[in-house]
């Protein structure tokens, strides 16, 4: 039993903890309360930092996030990147010119030093600290960005380091090391390379804005680091383009070419995959990437025919829309010289996709996909069939006609064409074809006289057509002894640095040469003795002018 002076004493200490506990509550209330204020002020300060002589790009957004933070050096960080930022894609634009981005980068760099030294393990401090040190001498062309590489190195180095894989220090450090690359020394430089290499792995946003760059600092060496995906190499197309490095830019070509036909095979079988477990509108998104993303070219026309397979409906869109109407265009162009790419199948997918069409391309699109309904509808649309739009409508017609067996209304087909179109290959061999058919003797005599005037060995630059940037001329040889022959194609100029043709053969790429000024192209092929069509197209660099085309015996 406890004495009374015993129970009198734990009153006392009782009483005065309870005092003690209240006064600190006071105290940490009054320390959060003068917290509060001081954040307030900082808070004021902070945002006045981004007004300046105008204000930052995106200073309601800043503002906005500043006033949600709860501490200073979470604040003082998001301005410090608002700073940096504003002063690299400001740059001399700004209000002030250089000297208010080296002003912003100044205050990031002193906000980023008041964060670490409240939080030294900040990996954005560092990164702030490095970013704008760097960024300051870089812009002044100051020595210091090599003499005194550390101050800058350090920081981004520590930044990388504790931001686990962040890819925005590493951004930063790789920008530095590339500017810098001449002075590094061979153990820094091959660190710099795996960096390089790693960065541009994992992060292409990064290699498509540092290419070219990286391009002119590693020479031949720049390949060896670049990630095999279809959007590096066409940004590689586009930096050799930019420096004039023809066979570069023809080998990043032939390159992308590759990668981007196992990417969309890839994609296809992603859209099977989908299609199998019920997700029809992943099935979907996955057929109208590989539509859109396929050049329009026979080398990828496979791939469009399996992403119309796999998924046929709801295609039509407006995206999608243009690139399906190209490929049909291809399909009936490539169908004049009895190219055919597509079957009725794919054909009526994509005329489905696309929607309504004008009467002429409607039929020829009908007629070519062997549907009689959907001929008939376009053909009563318009009634002025003798117009030269419809020329290419009837002479396919006969085609279709004579596979029913109907050779009197094939012949009237034929009567109705265009009087322009009379000296086509196509309208004679048509005729042929119907002579044949009706054993006209004498029908077929003509047509074989007039197609044998027709058939030559050369061409002259009259015989070219351009349609846009392209430029097509229609072929119908003589036969040829040997199995492969000799292409020749004239440039007569491609001004300025020069120009990548592109030589597109019945639909499909088959050489690409640079050419600058005048220059023959030469390409091996197998000509047979029929109809083909030739396009060029430039790939890269300037315009240029077709001459005159002839085959080598």
């Amino acid at each position: 039993m406890n004495s009374p002076k015993s129970e009198a004493s734990a009153g006392r200490r009782e009483v005065a903890l309870r005092a003690l506990l209240i006064v600190v509550c006071l105290l940490g209330t009054f320390e959060a309360l003068a917290s509060m204020m001081r954040w307030r002020t900082q808070r004021s300060e902070l945002l006045e930092l981004l007004e300046g002589p105008e204000k930052s790009a995106d200073f309601d957004v800043v503002s906005q996030r500043v006033g949600l933070e709860r501490t200073a050096h979470h604040g003082q960080l998001i301005v410090a990147r608002a700073l940096v930022y504003d002063a690299m894609t400001g740059g001399e634009n700004l209000s002030g010119g250089l000297e208010a981005s080296v002003a912003r980068l100044t205050e990031a760099r002193r906000l980023a030093l008041e964060v670490l030294q409240q939080q030294p393990n900040s990996w954005e401090a560092s990164m702030f600290l490095g970013a704008a040190t760097y960024l300051e001498w870089s812009f002044r062309s100051d020595r210091r960005l090599y003499s005194e590489s550390k101050a800058w190195e350090e920081p981004l180095l520590k930044a990388v380091e504790e931001a686990s894989g962040k890819r925005e220090p590493r951004r930063f450090l790789v920008t530095a090391y590339l500017e810098t690359w001449d002075a590094l020394s061979p153990a820094k430089r091959a660190f710099a390379f795996d960096l390089v290499r790693d960065t541009f792995r994992d992060d292409t946003d990064a290699f498509v804005g540092l290419a070219s760059v990286w391009i002119d600092v590693a020479g031949d060496r720049a390949l060896e680091v670049m990630p095999d995906r279809p959007r590096v190499w066409k940004q590689l197309e586009v930096s050799y383009a930019g420096a004039n490095n023809w066979p570069a830019f023809s080998r990043a070509h032939q390159r992308y070419l590759e990668v981007l036909e196992q990417k969309l095979k890839r994609d296809l079988d992603e859209a099977e995959n989908h299609l199998q477990f019920g997700d029809l509108a992943a099935s979907r998104d996955k057929c109208l990437q590989v539509l859109i993303a396929a050049p329009r070219d026979g080398r990828f026309a496979p791939l469009v025919v399996r992403a119309l397979d796999i998924f046929p409906p709801g295609l039509h869109g407006l995206m999608s829309t243009d690139k399906l109407r190209e490929w049909l265009d291809w399909a009936l162009e490539l169908n004049t010289v009895s190219v055919v790419p597509f079957g009725p199948k794919t054909l009526g997918r994509l005329t489905d996709s696309i929607g309504e069409l004008d009467a002429p391309t409607g039929a020829l699109a009908a007629l070519v996909g062997k549907d009689a309904y959907r001929t008939a509808r376009y053909e009563k649309l318009e009634d002025a069939k003798w117009s030269k739009p419809w020329g290419r409508v009837l002479i396919a017609k006969t085609k279709w006609l004579l596979e029913r067996g109907e050779v009197a209304a094939a012949s009237k087909a034929l009567d109705d064409v265009h009087r322009s179109l009379h000296d086509s290959v196509g309208y004679w061999l048509a005729r042929q074809r119907v002579a044949r058919a009706a054993a006209d003797s004498q029908g077929l005599a003509v047509a074989d006289d007039k197609l044998a005037s027709l058939q030559k060995l050369s061409w002259d630059i009259a015989e070219w057509r351009k349609v846009g940037n392209r430029q097509i001329l229609e072929l119908y040889p003589e036969p040829l002894p040997q199995a492969t022959s000799t292409l020749n194609i004239e440039v007569e100029s491609a001004p300025g640095p020069g120009v990548v043709v592109g030589i597109i053969w019945d639909g499909s790429e088959v050489a690409s040469q640079a050419v600058v000024g005048r220059d023959v192209i030469a390409v091996r092929l197998k000509i047979d003795p029929k109809p083909h069509l030739l396009e060029l197209r430039a790939l890269a660099g300037s315009r240029f002018d077709t001459g005159r085309v002839w085959i080598e015996r």
